[in-house]
């Protein structure tokens, strides 16, 4: 086996110029290495979710803690599971009001209205789940706080009943519902396309937000792929707008849309 070279160090992990809020974490291949940037986590709408600064830097520590080479994580996309718990955490937060500083203003009680809130997402279980695992061990979080996790019942997974068809009324409410989502996608995609156009025109103001966006959206239009660092890592620029996924819904489909529109085209043509 090769030895790395002597005076050889493993990159940091946490990284201190971010004021430690930030994340490097590369996979057990070598071949896969992103940022995880708890300073600058986005809900599904590419907005910043702002939590205080000492949430910030105890998730990144425990997100650090939980990918770590001995945690068996091993490739980009486990990683992208953790910080997925992460992020349900710091939405829960700001429904707080004051929110807590830090771990050790994290309450029992706390704990249980993110088990509610995490429950009510669409597939609870897995979150749920998730949330365990990320603080499972974390001696920061008061132990009577930790401990109400594992006082919750997870719940059952559902049992899928055979659907041999569907009656009228219930074809029309799921053409319906097909429907809305068409035109959701439909108008996100021609508003991303307007400023799309409106920079490639030059209408834009440089060093202006629209212009930042409008330079991601043309390099997504015309290579499919976003500015990346020398490490193949996506620079922090986009993680602005929500990342690689941001500002692909601002021109793609989601495969949710896709589905609908298959629906839709179905519908109209049987």
């Amino acid at each position: 086996m090769t030895q790395p070279p002597t005076g050889w160090q493993a990159p940091e992990r946490l990284l201190p110029e971010s004021g430690e809020t930030a994340v490097r974490y590369l996979s057990q291949s070598g071949d896969s290495e992103r940022i995880f940037d708890f300073g600058d986590i986005r809900d599904k709408n590419g907005d910043l979710i702002e939590i205080p600064v000492g949430v910030q830097q105890w998730l990144a520590r425990t997100f650090t803690r939980r990918t770590s080479p001995r945690s068996g994580v091993t490739r980009l996309s486990g990683a992208v599971a953790v910080y997925t718990a992460a992020t349900n955490i710091a939405q829960y937060l700001t429904t707080l009001d004051p929110v807590p500083s830090g771990p050790h203003a994290i309450t029992p009680a706390h704990v249980k209205g993110l088990w509610d809130f995490c429950g009510r997402t669409r597939s609870q279980r897995s979150y749920l789940e998730g949330l365990r695992a990320f603080l499972r061990d974390d001696l920061e979080l008061p132990e009577a706080s930790r401990a109400v996790l594992f006082a919750q019942r997870l719940p059952e997974y559902e049992e899928r009943e055979t659907t041999l068809a569907y009656s009228d009324d219930e074809m029309q409410l799921i053409m319906t519902k097909v429907r809305g989502d068409v035109r959701r996608a439909r108008d996100r995609i021609r508003e991303g396309q307007r400023l799309l156009e409106r920079y490639r025109r030059g209408e834009l103001a440089d060093g202006t937000p629209d212009a930042g966006l409008g330079a991601l959206l043309d390099q997504f239009a015309r290579t499919g792929d976003l500015p990346r660092y020398p490490s193949g890592t996506i620079k922090a620029e986009v993680h602005r707008w929500g990342g690689a996924s941001g500002i692909g819904l601002r021109l793609c489909l989601t495969m949710t849309e896709l589905i609908a529109f298959c629906l839709l085209l179905t519908a109209l043509t049987t």
